[in-house]
């Protein structure tokens, strides 16, 4: 009762409530699962055959948008495809590329017209390689009819024609609105920097990110990232569990999260930090109890045969690793905490910037100490628009305007819950990125970093440079380029920026506007 308490005052904000007790909220998959022993869809479904291991590129790219259509009943938000090209490689051996291309463009096409209840495509994402990792070079690699067909180190360049041609086939229409499922993770390792093999590619990716902001880029600089897995919304998992990449970062994936209302804990401090702190202690604890509650409730709908795909089993092992999905502790309003607190935002003062690094510090300790062993809790900064809306406006209403500090207008108020500083506070993107990067390394379930292009087109060339001095500061861990676009469906033109009228034919209401979350 504390909770639901905790969360209709808004201390609290459970995410996807609706589902709270029924589903996962991310998952990450393992294709080789399925090449290997094909697609049961009769763990769903007994009137519905099953289907064996793929015998070829098309009907293992039909395996895995069915993998995605089919736990999309059983996981409530996105799911990730990782390292798409370097398991799907085997099927591509001698293939011409055109035939990889049409593979590709009916794999895209199967995704996205398979939509939700509320009429919009599954959420997907997938990770893409430009080298092949350390780690997966002697593991063995599943080809056609669940055959073995040596390791993945033997298929490199078959990887890359994949990233190359799913790279072409997303950026090469203009006469369609902007393609944005799958979200592409582009994943940025040492080796590919340093490769000259992988330059086109790296190119190629920037060029989408200039033309269009599409893709997401991982940075894998550091050793601890080496084994880490995003998804598009920033669910991040790592080798940090069980110490072993795949039973930490495949065929699992994310329990649920819980955000903490900052700005509220520091209204109610009245400035003094041991109350700060106290408040804080309170609001961790409760969350830390709802998501273990989750938890036991999932153990419960896996014994009730409620999550039958996920929990299908093969050689005595089920495919979800539910004790390994992470529980997220996720936090809303630092800035605006720090204003009430401080008097000042994050990017203008030291004092306040050492006070936003220090609370984060103090909750990741205390999720250390409070979460079990056998509860992978971390903390996270999850983008949600609908708690950064609800929240403030329960606080205005409990303290009205003279306390509440929050970004936007009065009409329309949020707190900043995507990244730490609002976009609306301009200036050096340099100084931004260094922010978020120490952020970055004190939330490691999930976040990610958004830097706004301006309304034109880009320099690739550029861009790409932008990646190379990312990568050499190690910290900043997902980030994307991001474009305001806005296409008219009239004329199937797309410009940049947010129009109210078509730059082309002068239309009004066939506009459709397209841009990530700026809150």
């Amino acid at each position: 009762r504390d909770i639901a308490d905790a969360h209709l005052s808004g201390t609290l904000h459970l995410t996807n409530l609706g589902s709270w007790i029924l589903k996962p909220s991310k998952f990450m998959h393992d294709l080789r699962f399925f090449f290997k022993h094909g697609l049961k869809t009769d763990a769903t479904d007994f009137n519905r055959p099953s289907y064996p291991s793929p015998k070829n590129l098309e009907t293992a790219l039909l395996t895995a948008s069915n993998i995605i259509k089919i736990a999309s009943t059983e996981v409530i938000g996105e799911q990730n495809l990782d390292y798409f090209n370097v398991f799907l490689a085997p099927f591509t051996k001698n293939l011409p590329p055109d035939d990889i291309k049409e593979s590709l463009r009916l794999f895209l096409s199967n995704l996205n017209q398979s939509i939700t209840n509320t009429g919009t495509p599954l959420e997907t994402s997938v990770g893409l390689e430009l080298v092949i990792p350390d780690f997966l070079e002697k593991q063995t690699a599943f080809g056609p009819n669940g055959k073995t067909t040596g390791t993945y180190a033997d298929f490199v360049e078959e990887s890359r024609i994949i990233a190359s041609l799913l790279l072409e086939l997303i950026s090469e229409d203009e006469k369609h609105r902007p393609l944005f499922n799958p979200s592409l993770i582009i994943k940025i390792r040492p080796e590919a920097l340093n490769n000259k093999e992988c330059e086109s590619l790296l190119l190629q990716s920037h060029q989408l990110a200039a033309e269009r902001g599409i893709p997401y880029f991982a940075n894998l600089s550091n050793k601890n990232q080496k084994y880490a897995s995003y998804t598009a919304s920033g669910f991040r998992l790592g080798a940090d569990w069980k110490k072993d990449w795949e039973l930490d970062t495949l065929q699992t994936g994310s329990v649920d999260s819980v955000i903490l209302n900052l700005p509220r804990a520091t209204y109610e401090a009245e400035g003094k930090q041991s109350r700060l702190l106290k408040i804080l202690d309170e609001q961790l604890e409760m969350a830390l109890r709802a998501l273990k509650i989750k938890h036991l409730t999932l153990r419960q709908r896996v014994r009730e045969r409620l999550l039958p795909f996920l929990t299908q089993k093969a050689d005595g092992d089920s495919y979800l690793r539910l004790e390994n999905a992470s529980h997220l502790i996720s936090f809303i309003g630092l800035n605006e905490a720090t204003q009430s607190l401080i008097g000042k935002p994050i990017h203008e003062d030291e004092e306040a910037l050492k006070f936003a690094k220090e609370t984060l510090k103090y909750l990741q300790e205390g999720i250390q100490k409070s979460a079990k062993k056998e509860t992978r809790a971390v903390l996270s900064i999850v983008p949600s628009t609908d708690a950064s809306k609800r929240l403030v406006e329960l606080d205005v209403e409990r303290y009205g305007w003279s306390k509440v500090r929050a970004s936007g207008t009065r009409d329309q108020p949020f707190y900043t819950s995507c990244v730490a500083i609002p976009f609306e506070d301009g200036f050096l993107w340099k100084k931004r990125l260094n922010i978020e990067a120490s952020f970055h390394e004190l939330t490691p379930g999930s976040h990610l970093a958004i830097i706004q292009l301006p309304d034109f087109q880009q320099d690739p060339n550029k861009l790409l440079s932008v990646t190379k001095e990312i990568a050499k500061t190690h910290s900043l861990g997902l980030y994307t380029y991001n474009h305001a676009l806005t296409h008219c469906v009239g004329c199937q033109k797309t410009s940049y920026g947010l129009l109210d009228k078509c730059s082309s034919c002068g239309a009004v209401n066939t506009l459709v506007r397209f841009s990530r979350l700026s809150t």
